[in-house]
């Protein structure tokens, strides 16, 4: 299970190792979706998450480093994921009410699923591993650290 970071309104300054590149989940963008609003824009590449594609024409980029920032909104970075869920998620039990940063690395094609993953998309194309192949006899290790 990863971490999940509570956060009180304060701010807090997320500090990683350089990004070669990410990007934003491709379910952003403008609106509302099955529960949850989404600031970051749908699916754009970024390379600093000091800045980061949104979809407001007045503010082009928000700096992701500095948390809780855009209120009311669920925004979600890929490979290793940064889930900012900042007040944005309005279905239950959440109805709007928490505050916290989830840390997940993943091996996937964000949150689609195994069919999205397994296949040719975007992600692996550029190298990123999207899904490992298991293979009978031989073990497969994660090394993984993981800390409170």
């Amino acid at each position: 299970m990863a971490p999940v970071v509570f956060m009180r309104d304060t701010p807090k300054y997320i500090s990683t190792s350089p990004v070669n590149y990410g990007y934003t989940n491709k379910y952003g963008g403008p609106g509302y979706n099955g529960g949850e609003y989404y600031s970051l824009a749908s699916f754009q590449k970024f390379t600093t998450l000091e800045k980061v594609p949104t979809v407001w024409k007045n503010e082009p980029y928000t700096d992701c480093t500095v948390f809780p920032a855009r209120e009311e909104f669920v925004d979600i970075l890929p490979s290793t994921v940064l889930w900012m869920e900042n007040r944005g998620c309005h279905m239950s039990p959440w109805d709007g009410r928490n505050c916290c940063i989830r840390i997940e690395d993943v091996c996937s094609h964000l949150a689609d699923g195994l069919s999205v993953s397994a296949e040719e998309n975007v992600l692996n194309r550029d190298g990123i591993k999207t899904v490992h192949q298991l293979t009978e006899g031989e073990p497969f290790k994660v090394n993984y650290i993981h800390g409170w």
